[in-house]
């Protein structure tokens, strides 16, 4: 019984309710309640719902940190708090469709965070309503080493490729996968001139693209190209394919421990295919 209250312990000191702690182990809920009391916890909780690794981005010193650092570039959102929560410092939200949820659930592991931080909700775009996903954590500590290591409040508009201070050479290539998992495509091309080429396509600021531009030409040896205005006049692409395209997937994805299943998915088709015609 001592070893469940201690398991059921841990779980709700990093952010499992106590219903949900109590069941996991198979105790009663009553019996941990008095249980955390007895060790000084507050059941009721604070203003902070969960709690989790806040210092994770302070040193960006992993291929986890470093790809998520790349993720929350493309797909994050740091702002001041709103509604019930404003004037409460800042906080860090990402959304993704309903088809890449695991993916939420994978950042929750990371931070030690209980699934449960996932959270269900309709959006809409163009018209069409939809399901998607959200994470959101109100840490104005975590969220001031986002803000230092590149992730601004208006970042669509700012956003700069780090510096080797806050990724180093090694882990460069982590942090890209992670802001192409979030805002790039992977495809095979295949026209009457163009059979099975592959295609990657980067969308960014003009300061980012073309720093990512340069280091794959330094890195990967591979051609230049100009970058793309998007219509919309806020975004550019970046767009590489055929043997280009091959030496950049290689280099973001060959031995990756953390990705987006998703695109991974579509790599390995692609490459797959590629050998099989070899």
């Amino acid at each position: 019984m001592e070893a469940k209250k201690l398991k059921a312990y841990e779980l709700f000191v990093y952010g499992m309710s106590i219903a949900k702690a109590s069941k996991e182990v198979g105790i009663d809920e009553r019996t941990l309640s008095r249980y955390l009391k007895s060790k000084g916890v507050d059941t009721k909780r604070n203003s902070r719902k969960h709690i989790y690794d806040e210092s994770y981005f302070k040193i960006i010193d992993t291929e986890e940190k470093a790809y998520w650092l790349g993720f929350i570039y493309a797909d994050g959102c740091v702002r001041a708090n709103q509604g019930n929560m404003k004037n409460k410092g800042l906080g860090l939200e990402i959304t993704l469709q309903e088809l890449d949820k695991e993916h939420l659930f994978k950042f929750a592991k990371c931070l030690k965070l209980d699934e449960s931080v996932v959270k269900k909700r309709a959006s809409k775009s163009n018209g069409k309503c939809y399901n998607s996903y959200r994470i959101t954590l109100t840490s104005t500590k975590m969220c001031n080493y986002l803000i230092n290591k590149g992730v601004t409040l208006r970042k669509s508009l700012t956003l700069e490729f780090p510096s080797t201070e806050i990724i180093n050479e090694k882990l460069q290539r982590h942090f890209i996968r992670g802001h192409f998992d979030g805002d790039g495509n992977i495809g095979l091309r295949n026209t009457q001139r163009y059979k099975n080429c592959p295609r990657v396509t980067l969308l960014g600021t003009e300061n980012f693209l073309n720093d990512t531009k340069n280091l794959f030409e330094d890195i990967l040896n591979v051609t230049n190209v100009k970058l793309q205005l998007k219509q919309n006049n806020k975004a550019f692409s970046y767009q590489k394919s055929g043997n280009d395209a091959r030496k950049i997937l290689r280099y973001m994805y060959d031995g990756a421990s953390i990705y987006l299943d998703r695109k991974y998915k579509i790599y390995e088709q692609i490459f797959a295919v590629l050998d099989r015609n070899v």
